[in-house]
Protein backbone atom coordinates (compact mmCIF):
# COMPACT_ATOMS: atom_id res chain seq x y z
CA UNK A 1 0.00 0.00 0.00
CA UNK A 2 1.48 3.35 -1.03
CA UNK A 3 2.73 5.63 1.75
CA UNK A 4 3.76 9.30 1.62
CA UNK A 5 7.32 10.02 0.42
CA UNK A 6 8.01 6.37 -0.45
CA UNK A 7 8.68 5.29 -4.02
CA UNK A 8 5.88 3.17 -5.41
CA UNK A 9 5.22 1.44 -8.71
CA UNK A 10 2.05 2.53 -10.49
CA UNK A 11 0.22 0.28 -12.93
CA UNK A 12 -2.65 2.11 -14.65
CA UNK A 13 -4.24 -0.88 -16.37
CA UNK A 14 -6.71 -0.82 -19.26
CA UNK A 15 -8.10 -4.33 -19.49
CA UNK A 16 -8.85 -5.90 -22.84
CA UNK A 17 -12.61 -6.33 -22.12
CA UNK A 18 -12.92 -2.59 -21.35
CA UNK A 19 -11.43 -1.48 -24.67
CA UNK A 20 -13.61 -1.84 -27.75
CA UNK A 21 -11.51 0.11 -30.26
CA UNK A 22 -7.93 0.36 -31.36
CA UNK A 23 -5.96 3.09 -29.62
CA UNK A 24 -4.26 5.90 -31.55
CA UNK A 25 -3.46 8.11 -28.60
CA UNK A 26 -3.87 8.01 -24.82
CA UNK A 27 -3.92 10.89 -22.35
CA UNK A 28 -3.76 10.26 -18.61
CA UNK A 29 -5.00 13.22 -16.59
CA UNK A 30 -3.08 13.53 -13.31
CA UNK A 31 -4.99 15.30 -10.49
CA UNK A 32 -3.75 18.87 -9.92
CA UNK A 33 -3.46 18.17 -6.18
CA UNK A 34 -1.24 15.09 -6.77
CA UNK A 35 1.97 16.73 -5.52
CA UNK A 36 4.53 14.33 -6.98
CA UNK A 37 6.93 15.04 -9.80
CA UNK A 38 6.50 12.89 -12.89
CA UNK A 39 9.23 12.59 -15.50
CA UNK A 40 9.04 10.84 -18.86
CA UNK A 41 12.06 8.61 -18.14
CA UNK A 42 10.37 5.95 -16.01
CA UNK A 43 7.05 6.19 -17.90
CA UNK A 44 6.21 3.42 -20.36
CA UNK A 45 3.24 1.90 -22.12
CA UNK A 46 3.22 -1.90 -21.95
CA UNK A 47 1.24 -4.99 -22.75
CA UNK A 48 0.22 -6.48 -19.41
CA UNK A 49 -1.23 -9.52 -17.76
CA UNK A 50 -3.55 -8.03 -15.17
CA UNK A 51 -3.27 -9.52 -11.72
CA UNK A 52 -5.86 -10.22 -9.08
CA UNK A 53 -5.87 -11.20 -5.41
CA UNK A 54 -3.77 -14.29 -6.17
CA UNK A 55 -1.45 -13.00 -8.91
CA UNK A 56 0.68 -9.88 -9.42
CA UNK A 57 0.17 -7.66 -12.46
CA UNK A 58 3.01 -8.20 -14.94
CA UNK A 59 3.86 -5.65 -17.65
CA UNK A 60 6.96 -6.87 -19.45
CA UNK A 61 6.48 -6.00 -23.13
CA UNK A 62 7.00 -2.27 -23.76
CA UNK A 63 4.95 -0.76 -26.59
CA UNK A 64 6.99 1.71 -28.69
CA UNK A 65 5.44 5.13 -28.12
CA UNK A 66 6.23 8.83 -27.83
CA UNK A 67 5.50 9.93 -24.25
CA UNK A 68 5.31 13.58 -23.23
CA UNK A 69 4.26 15.47 -20.13
CA UNK A 70 2.08 18.46 -20.98
CA UNK A 71 -0.19 20.84 -19.09
CA UNK A 72 2.48 21.55 -16.43
CA UNK A 73 3.14 17.83 -15.99
CA UNK A 74 -0.49 17.03 -15.20
CA UNK A 75 -1.21 15.22 -18.47
CA UNK A 76 0.70 12.18 -19.67
CA UNK A 77 0.33 12.15 -23.45
CA UNK A 78 1.13 8.83 -25.13
CA UNK A 79 1.21 8.30 -28.89
CA UNK A 80 2.05 4.71 -29.87
CA UNK A 81 4.08 4.17 -33.06
CA UNK A 82 1.23 2.01 -34.38
CA UNK A 83 -2.44 1.73 -33.33
CA UNK A 84 -2.87 -0.64 -30.40
CA UNK A 85 -5.50 -3.31 -31.11
CA UNK A 86 -8.23 -3.76 -28.48
CA UNK A 87 -7.55 -7.47 -27.97
CA UNK A 88 -4.84 -7.11 -25.30
CA UNK A 89 -4.59 -5.58 -21.83
CA UNK A 90 -2.28 -2.56 -21.68
CA UNK A 91 -0.92 -0.41 -18.88
CA UNK A 92 0.80 2.89 -18.21
CA UNK A 93 3.65 1.96 -15.88
CA UNK A 94 5.87 4.22 -13.78
CA UNK A 95 7.59 4.47 -10.40
CA UNK A 96 7.64 7.73 -8.47
CA UNK A 97 7.99 9.15 -4.98
CA UNK A 98 4.48 9.49 -3.58
CA UNK A 99 3.11 12.88 -2.51
CA UNK A 100 3.85 13.94 1.06
CA UNK A 101 0.17 14.01 2.02
CA UNK A 102 -2.15 11.03 2.10
CA UNK A 103 -5.45 10.93 0.32
CA UNK A 104 -7.31 9.57 -2.69
CA UNK A 105 -6.28 10.62 -6.17
CA UNK A 106 -8.29 9.97 -9.33
CA UNK A 107 -6.40 9.62 -12.61
CA UNK A 108 -8.56 9.71 -15.76
CA UNK A 109 -7.85 8.20 -19.18
CA UNK A 110 -8.92 9.77 -22.46
CA UNK A 111 -8.33 7.82 -25.66
CA UNK A 112 -8.46 8.59 -29.34
CA UNK A 113 -9.59 5.75 -31.56
CA UNK A 114 -9.42 5.51 -35.35
CA UNK A 115 -12.40 7.06 -37.08
CA UNK A 116 -13.92 10.24 -38.40
CA UNK A 117 -13.83 12.16 -35.13
CA UNK A 118 -10.49 13.52 -33.92
CA UNK A 119 -11.67 13.86 -30.32
CA UNK A 120 -10.43 11.92 -27.33
CA UNK A 121 -13.18 10.11 -25.44
CA UNK A 122 -13.30 9.07 -21.79
CA UNK A 123 -11.91 5.56 -21.36
CA UNK A 124 -11.80 5.04 -17.60
CA UNK A 125 -10.38 6.09 -14.24
CA UNK A 126 -8.04 4.79 -11.58
CA UNK A 127 -8.25 5.77 -7.93
CA UNK A 128 -4.94 5.69 -6.05
CA UNK A 129 -5.01 5.84 -2.26
CA UNK A 130 -1.94 7.08 -0.41
CA UNK A 131 -2.06 6.07 3.25
CA UNK A 132 -1.57 8.98 5.67
CA UNK A 133 1.88 9.25 7.25
CA UNK A 134 2.51 8.11 10.78
CA UNK A 135 4.37 5.53 12.79
CA UNK A 136 5.22 2.31 11.01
Amino acid sequence: EPKPHRRSPYFLILRQPDRHNALLQLAVMVPRYFAATLTTHPLRLSYCEAGDAMKRTVCNETIPAAIDLINDGKTIQIVPEAPIPPDRTIGVVFRIANPSNGGMYQFNALAQAPGKVDIAGYLGSWVIEIQPGGAN
